[in-house]
This record gives structure tokens, C-alpha cells and sequence, in this order.
């Protein structure tokens, strides 16, 4: 699934070293909303900027999952506890690498997009 690691100079991820690996790109990708230059920078410091088409991608449905649910929250979004861990549930669903850790910068994200777009309860 995510054979892009593993092309050119660097050495292929598995396992628990790939989740986190995306969990750490997600962070750099995704402050308040995704700045690909934060993304092209965090991968050329790792030595896989020949990977950005296939990490993009795969940080983007994250990314994606997350505002379906949030335009899709009837009643607006409710950002208690409760409503953050379902969240995750459910992005996780369709994302098995993410972690609490990356979670929290799609928490940032979804927090401005609700903002922004008025779609806060």
C-alpha cells in the first residue's frame, strides 16, 4: 500500500516506523490548514522528496475524511471530547497509520475549517 517509501536512496518503512513516519509528515503538513512547502521541507530533511506525490496523497484522503465528517455533522460540530474521539474513530477507519499524535493536527484543521466555513454548533 505504501510502497512510495521505498524508492530511491532511502531505506523502505514498515511497520510502526511508517505510521509514524506519516504521523510526523502530517504534523508538518497540517498547522491550521495544509501548506505543501511545510510538507516538501519536512520531506526533504528525510531524504524523500522523490515521495511527495504518494505521501501527499495519502495525507490528503486524511485530510478529506475529516471534512466529510465535519460538513457532514448534523446540528453543526461540537468540538467536546466525546465528539474528538469519534472523530478519530472514524478517520482512522479509513486511515490505519494515524495516531493521537497526527490526530491532533487534523483536530488544528478541523477546528479552522469549522471556523471558517461556520459549520461550529
Amino acid at each position: 500500500m505504501f510502497g512510495f517509501l521505498g524508492r530511491k536512496k532511502s531505506q523502505p518503512l514498515r511497520g510502526d516506523e511508517l505510521g509514524a513516519f506519516l504521523n510526523d509528515a502530517l504534523n508538518a503538513y497540517v498547522a491550521t490548514f495544509p501548506v505543501e512547502e511545510n510538507l516538501m521541507a519536512f520531506l526533504a530533511r528525510h531524504g524523500r522528496e522523490g515521495n511527495l506525490a504518494g505521501i501527499k496523497a495519502t495525507l490528503d484522503a486524511a485530510i478529506g475524511a475529516t471534512e466529510e465528517i465535519l460538513w457532514k455533522e448534523p446540528g453543526g460540530v461540537s468540538w467536546t471530547e466525546e465528539f474528538k474521539g469519534n472523530l478519530f474513530q472514524a478517520v482512522r477507519a479509513r486511515n490505519p497509520w494515524l495516531s493521537q499524535q497526527g490526530f491532533s493536527s487534523l483536530v488544528s484543521f478541523g477546528g479552522w475549517l469549522c471556523w471558517h466555513e461556520g459549520l461550529n454548533a
